[in-house]
């Protein structure tokens, strides 16, 4: 393959500007995704009447749920592209987050 080939044509190039705001978000909302569940575990604890050992299970699945999927975006991102799997993770994201984020009814 030649170096123009591997770089890409100017017309799938982004400017720097998005990419590099792109990866800001990215490295902003990962944490983010990551303590979620740490932050609903007393409530979590206090709805099944549970000890902290025994809801930190509820992190730990979170936390491999997540190591799960982001294996097998890598492997997609291989197959379709980086850009469509970036894409489509971060708006599967954002409309999760919209909607986890909405106000629950009260029974």
């Amino acid at each position: 393959m030649s170096a123009s080939t591997l770089r890409g044509t100017s017309q799938n190039r982004l400017s720097p500007g998005v990419i590099l705001a792109a990866v800001c978000i990215a490295c902003v909302l990962l944490p983010i995704s990551l303590t979620g569940a740490s932050v609903a575990l007393p409530d979590i604890g206090i709805s099944l009447h549970g000890g902290i050992a025994a809801v930190q299970w509820v992190v730990n699945g979170y936390d491999l749920t997540f190591a799960g999927i982001m294996l097998a975006a890598g492997s997609l991102s291989d197959r379709i592209g980086r850009r469509k799997v970036f894409a489509a993770g971060l708006a599967v994201f954002a409309l999760f987050s919209l909607v986890s984020a909405s106000p629950a009814e009260s029974p």
